[in-house]
């Protein structure tokens, strides 16, 4: 896997702008890609069907359900990375997000070209080591 081209990618984020403009960089590398405005709607999505994303991009602090009470839910429904986003650059956050089963995280605002390059390393690691 070079590049994300064609990889269904979620991006959850209660920011309805930010999660838009990242879905259109993203995009422009040739994602496909989905949004949710909290972890409730990405957790109802994933327990209708745990294959319907390659990647889920979560924000960390939201309404309704938090980026790391979803991702605990998730991992107990399906493996999919999930890579974490946040604002707050410190290590009780980064402890959480890590704990609940993040594969890593990224501090916003990060480089397009960043999160590619992560997101591709999530994937192939979760489908070799099947659990991390």
């Amino acid at each position: 896997m070079k590049d994300i081209t064609g990889l269904k990618l979620a991006i959850v984020d209660d920011t309805k702008i930010s999660a838009l403009a990242l879905g259109k960089m993203l995009d422009k590398k040739g994602a496909i890609t989905f949004t949710f405005i909290n972890g409730l709607e990405i957790l109802e999505r994933i327990q209708e069907d745990s294959n319907a994303f390659d990647c889920i991009i979560m924000d960390v602090f939201m309404p309704k359900m938090d980026g790391v009470e979803a991702t605990k839910q998730i991992k107990k429904i399906c493996n999919i990375p999930v890579i974490g986003l946040t604002a707050c650059d410190n290590d009780p956050t980064a402890s959480l997000m890590i704990d609940a089963g993040m594969y890593a995280f990224l501090l916003k605002p990060c480089p397009v070209s960043k999160m590619e390059t992560l997101i591709i390393k999530a994937i192939l690691d979760t489908k070799k080591n099947k659990k991390w």
